[in-house]
């Protein structure tokens, strides 16, 4: 049984046409018990970045503060807003460091290029490890069968011509 089977937790990102979409459970529990029903795994970084944590809820505050306080000093540093592909691969930095005794979470980057608005979908396992597909993505303990609906062709196709029309 793998650490992130224990705390649960489930976080799904897609890209569309000029969009992203993420969603995630609110359920927060130990195993078979259930905690809170109102946990919040989503969290803005930026204008238009996104960034999903599952896993253990301390280490995922932990990252969420980490990740926040280093994209505050890299747009100090650099005078520009930060892109997706640069916080992924910050995060990515982030939890690599801490390898040896990491985070027992995992992070989902969500997000548009405020230069070009093209969407940026990726997701990380617990040392960093980025996977970033072009349509859908999940982490977490139920990604395997978010994984499976999502890759049924119809269920793909409807919500990707249609999802441009949701978010509005």
């Amino acid at each position: 049984m793998s650490i992130m089977s224990y705390t649960g937790g489930t976080v799904l990102a897609m890209a569309g046409d000029g969009c992203v979409c993420i969603a995630t459970d609110l359920r927060m529990g130990e195993q078979m018990t259930t905690i809170a029903t109102d946990v919040k795994k989503i969290h803005k970084i930026g204008d238009r970045i996104y960034v999903g944590l599952c896993g253990f809820y301390s280490d995922a505050l932990t990252v969420k503060n980490q990740i926040l306080y280093r994209k505050s000093l890299y747009e100090l540093r650099e005078n520009r807003k930060m892109r997706p592909q640069v916080a992924a691969e910050m995060i990515s930095n982030m939890l690599y460091n801490k390898r040896f005794g990491g985070y027992i979470t995992e992070p989902l980057v969500a997000g548009l290029d405020p230069l070009t608005n093209k969407p940026y979908i990726c997701a990380m396992d617990t040392i960093g490890c980025i996977a970033s597909p072009r349509d859908f993505v999940a982490v977490g303990t139920g990604q395997e069968y978010f994984l499976g609906v999502c890759e049924g062709k119809l269920f793909y196709i409807i919500l990707v011509r249609e999802l441009p029309l949701e978010l509005e």
